[in-house]
């Protein structure tokens, strides 16, 4: 699953991302408008499938995963 955060420059995007995703990106106290945005995948812990996994021991388990997407801050002039 993919997941996109969008808003307003400092908005606290990058903060919810980082909170998600455990990283430490660096939040600026100015408003950032350019530039990639950051990606994050994060395993979706769930004891069902663990559970599975020692019952009938698979070759490999796969957790489900989810990717955050952090965009740059859109500004007003980029909201018609």
């Amino acid at each position: 699953m993919k997941v996109a955060i969008i808003g307003l420059a400092n908005a606290g995007k990058t903060t919810v991302f980082n909170a998600l995703t455990g990283q430490q990106r660096e939040t600026p106290g100015y408003p950032v408008t350019s530039g990639d945005p950051h990606l994050g995948t994060v395993c979706v812990p769930d004891p069902r499938l663990e559970y599975l996994s020692a019952l009938f021991k698979p070759k490999k388990t796969t957790c489900a995963t989810i990717e955050y997407i952090d965009f740059i801050g859109l500004t007003k002039d980029d909201i018609k």
